[in-house]
Parts: C-alpha cells; structure tokens; sequence
C-alpha cells in the first residue's frame, strides 16, 4: 500500500476527501492529515508519505512553498495540488515543482480518485524502470525551462476557446500538436496543458451559468499513456464541446434560457420532485446562475413563478371540478394536503373551501 497525506486547511473539504475516497480499494493508506502547511511538513519529514495532496492556499505556510519543500527533502514523494484559483500561474509553478496533478476547486471524488490512480500507475512504473528522475520524461529536464521550449503559449489555446469556431477545430489541433515540438510526451506538461485548457474553459464560459462538475465533465483527464493520436481525439472533443456550450450560451444569455425554464415549470408542476436544481440539470447550467437570470427576467423567484402556476391550476381545479382538496394538492405538485391548505391561504388569502364556496355562490 502506498501512503497518501493530506494538507488542507479547510475542514469541510478535508473531512470529506479524508472520507469519502476508498483509499485501500485503489492501492492506498491514509496515513495522515494537517490543516496548515507548517504542521504538515513536520509530519511530513516523519511519515515520508509516497503521495502528498495539498490546498495552494494555507495558514502559516502556502501549499507551494510546503510542496517546494517536500519535492527538495522527498523527491520521490508525488504531489497532488488543488487549488480554488484559476491563475496560469499557479499551475505554471505547480510544474516547476514536479507535481503530478494540479487540480481545480471544486474536486470531485471522481477527479481525486482519477489522479490517484494515474499517480499510483506512474509510481509502479518508477519503480520498475528504477530510471533516475531526469529520464522519466522526454529524455531531457522536465522544469519550467522544458515548457518554454516548448513554445507552448496558453493565450493561444485561450483565444481559440473564447472565439474559434467549432469547424475550424480540427486544423487548429493539428498545427497546435506540432508546435509543442514533442512536449506533449511529457507528463508534466500533459497536466500544465490540462490545467490551461481547463482554466481558459472557464473563462470562456463563466459567464454561461457552468457548474464545476458540468466543466469536469466537458474537461475530463487524460490517461497516463496517451498517444499522440489519443492528444489530437482528445483535444478535438473538448474543443468542440466547450465550443458548442459557448455558443449556446450566448444564444440563451436572457431570453432563451428562461423560456426553457418555464417550459419545463409548464410541463413539470404537478410534480412534487420539481426544483430549481432538477431545472437547471435539465437546461444544462448551474442553479444560481438560473435562479439570478429567471428572477431578473421574470420578476419571480423561480419558487414564486412554481407557486403562482401551481395556485392558478389549483383554483380551476376548485371552480370545475369535485375533487377533493387532498386530491388537488396531489394534482398541483403537494403530497401533503395541509400544507397545500397553508401555501393556498397564505396566497389567495382563503382556504380552498372558502375559495370554492365563494366562487359557487
């Protein structure tokens, strides 16, 4: 078993990756955890973990000064950095310190477990090459210096994101592999040009209501032991799928966006399982980015919009038919009649049976 440590400073987030990752099923042992990164390096000397995974921003000591430490004194510990900032930077550093991963906030179970297990897979590779450090990767330096020779530029993939067209993509791979001269072998710089690719999605579409598990998704990792030709699949896909939620975004920047929504109200109030968040899964954009373009649209929150519609059908429901006040609130999306009873006095300003009794006279 392989040992894995954890520095992370904020609890609810460490909790849960401490938690919810079953460490011994993929090859690991939680062996320990710090909330700042001067107590984590002291336990790190002590415990020599195989595998460190660590927040950039931390108490006392940051994660990249505590990782540039741990690759001086460990250089055989592999490190895994998260990070809530979307800076080119950070990852640029982030491979000048030979981490393995950098992944952004927020990580899911499925991203941690992804690079555990590619990191897991590179350490047994190590470990039966028994090569030295500087022949695991092109057969020359991987460091900062490597990616500058490169010519790796991340404006160049940024703009083509935030303006390319999705027929032009294909050519755009085919010069963009060739500039990088054979980098692309390197898995250092696999993880810088992932960060990069993921960091200008985001910024592409941060203003088209994307979740983070959404751009997870649209982003996914690479496997340890692409190809060359697996790169050029790869980057066609994301390209072309980042492309298309652009694009669709910017059709539905207002109007079309909240039309989809009240058609799904429309189609779905009756149902007692409707919610803002089962809305904006079924439009494909994040839940607040919906609630604040619905309410500035509409005038309505979308649970005033959701009532209002479910109170209209239920006072027709009263005047033309014989059903039961149980019966309706089933019908208009309640499974417990009382509060029906409630939400319909506290909005039409009588009980049901008021409201029928009033309307039969």
């Amino acid at each position: 078993m392989l040992k894995v440590f954890l520095a992370e400073d904020e609890v609810i987030i460490r909790e849960a990756l401490r938690d919810s990752i079953p460490w011994e099923q993929h090859g690991f042992v939680f062996s320990g955890e710090a909330s700042d990164g001067e107590m984590a390096l002291e336990m790190v000397r002590k415990l020599k973990p195989d595998v460190v995974i660590t927040d950039i921003k931390m108490p006392f000591m940051d994660g990249l000064t505590f990782s540039k430490y741990v690759s001086e004194e460990l250089p055989d510990t592999k490190i895994i950095i998260i990070s809530g900032y979307d800076d080119f930077e950070y990852a640029r550093q982030a491979v000048e310190l030979h981490a393995d991963r950098f992944l952004l906030k927020p990580v899911t179970k499925a991203d941690m477990i992804s690079a555990l297990e590619n990191t897991r897979r590179r350490i047994e590779e190590e470990q039966t090459k028994r090569a030295p450090r500087q022949q695991r990767e092109w057969g020359t330096e991987d460091s900062l210096s490597s990616l500058e020779l490169s010519g790796f530029d991340p404006k160049v993939l940024s703009g083509f994101i935030e303006s390319g067209r999705a027929e032009d993509v294909d050519a755009f791979v085919e010069r963009f592999i060739r500039s990088l001269h054979g980098a692309e072998q390197s898995m250092l710089f696999k993880n810088y040009l992932l960060v990069s690719i993921r960091i200008s999605a985001a910024n592409a579409l941060q203003d088209s209501g994307i979740s983070g598990e959404q751009l997870a998704e649209l982003v996914p990792d690479l496997p340890v032991d692409y190809s060359g030709e697996e790169l050029k699949s790869y980057l066609c896909t994301v390209l072309k799928s980042v492309i298309s939620v652009r694009d669709s975004a910017s059709r539905k920047s207002g109007g079309d966006l909240v039309e989809d929504a009240l058609r799904y109200i429309n189609d779905n109030y009756c149902s007692d399982a409707i919610s803002l968040n089962t809305a904006a899964k079924a439009i494909n954009v994040s839940s607040n980015y919906l609630s604040a373009i619905f309410s500035q649209k509409v005038g309505d929150s979308f649970i005033e919009y959701l009532t209002k519609k479910r109170m209209q059908r239920a006072r027709q429901l009263l005047r033309e038919t014989d059903m039961r006040s149980g019966e309706i609130a089933l019908a208009v999306g309640y499974k417990d009649p009382r509060y029906f009873s409630y939400v319909f006095k506290r909005t039409q300003g009588c009980t049901p049976s008021e409201y029928r009794s009033r309307e039969a006279d």
